[in-house]
């Protein structure tokens, strides 16, 4: 008997555990922490439903379903908002985004599998075949690998004690992912330049859009800016710990501060390391080395290679332009039908 898949999405552990108890008996369930955990599991798990919160931190459920929406499995997928937001004008907004079904906090758990058990019955979803049974997919979980950090330092690395090593970089059989997160591009630009030849780079200008794209390039090392539009680096940082693939993933922290604070945050968030701005290139490569030579380290088999990412990376860049060029065209449109009609009743005026 085919057994419907929900992924419940909360940054509440207690609603997670309550909900997960509550619909286990009938529907295989898989928890995420926050929007990020939700888009690295979603592929993998392919729910047939998901229940989410819309007040997470960082990508809300409102941005959560958009992202989900817009890749092409889960397209028309079921969602379901559980949520504090409960006047009038929020349950509206929540339709209009795309909610099937709206339910409000403080919830019973029982109240909402019969909720669920209701829409399933009136509105089934599709059955998916599935690449991975449930028991794979919990036993891999379960059975992840962690990968300890390095000692993190107290204070910055000072340029004469970060020289790279000779050796360079190990050899691996899968070249590793290097994804670089700073509003900086004329950084980004040298840093990519730089260690292009020893790692795949990847970069992202702000941090929400970070988390769209983490789940999709699968990085192996992560080099983080403190100070991030949309989100900072710290809230980034703590949506990865959050995050069960990536919870162990070596992190470099780069930031103009080297006050305690900043180096308390970097303990609590097991960093690897961090650099503190202006730094130079050979000071990053000594803190890479250090991570690739770590026995621990192993970068991961990717799902798309990083000529594919490229590839995808230049069409969405392409499928921009040509918008904003056909924007450009209708605004000029409209601007010159505005002149003749305006220059028509001038006339029309003056006769």
């Amino acid at each position: 008997m085919y057994r419907y898949r929900v992924m419940v999405v909360d940054d509440e552990p207690e609603v997670l555990e309550i909900l997960s108890i509550a619909l286990r008996d009938r529907y295989d369930v898989v928890t995420a922490a926050n929007g990020l955990d939700a888009l690295e599991k979603i592929g993998d798990f392919e729910p047939d439903l998901m229940v989410t919160d819309v007040m997470m931190p960082l990508m809300n459920g409102w941005e959560l379903i958009t992202e989900v929406r817009q890749r092409q499995p889960f397209a028309k997928m079921p969602v379901i908002f559980l949520t504090a937001l409960n006047t009038r004008k929020d349950i509206m907004a929540g339709y209009r985004a795309g909610a099937d079904l709206y339910l409000t906090k403080p919830f019973d758990p029982l109240r909402v599998k019969k909720n669920l058990d209701v829409f399933i019955e009136k509105t089934p979803p599709p059955q998916r075949s599935r690449r991975f049974s449930f028991t794979e997919l919990s036993q891999r979980l379960q059975a992840r690998p962690t990968r300890p950090a390095a000692p993190v330092p107290t204070t910055p690395i000072p340029a004469e004690m970060a020289e790279p090593s000779a050796e360079g970089l190990p050899s691996f059989d899968i070249t590793p992912r290097l994804f670089i997160v700073d509003d900086d591009e004329e950084l980004l630009e040298v840093l990519r330049l730089n260690f292009e030849e020893d790692f795949e780079i990847f970069t992202s200008t702000d941090g929400l859009d970070a988390v769209r794209k983490i789940p999709h390039y699968q990085p192996d090392i992560f080099v983080i800016d403190g100070m991030l539009p949309k989100m900072t680096g710290y809230q980034l940082c703590d949506t990865l710990r959050r995050s069960a693939a990536y919870r162990e993933s070596p992190i470099v922290f780069i930031s103009a501060k080297a006050d305690p604070k900043t180096r308390d945050t970097m303990k609590r968030f097991g960093l690897v390391d961090y650099l503190a701005k202006p730094f130079d290139a050979s000071q990053l490569r000594a803190v890479l080395q250090k991570i690739c030579r770590h026995p621990d380290f192993d970068p991961r088999i990717k799902k798309l290679s990083g000529e594919e990412l490229r590839t995808e990376e230049a069409k969405v860049l392409e499928e921009k332009a040509v918008k904003e060029k056909q924007r450009d065209i209708e605004s000029t449109k409209e601007k010159m039908t505005d002149f003749i009609r305006t220059h028509q009743d001038e006339e029309s005026e003056s006769t």
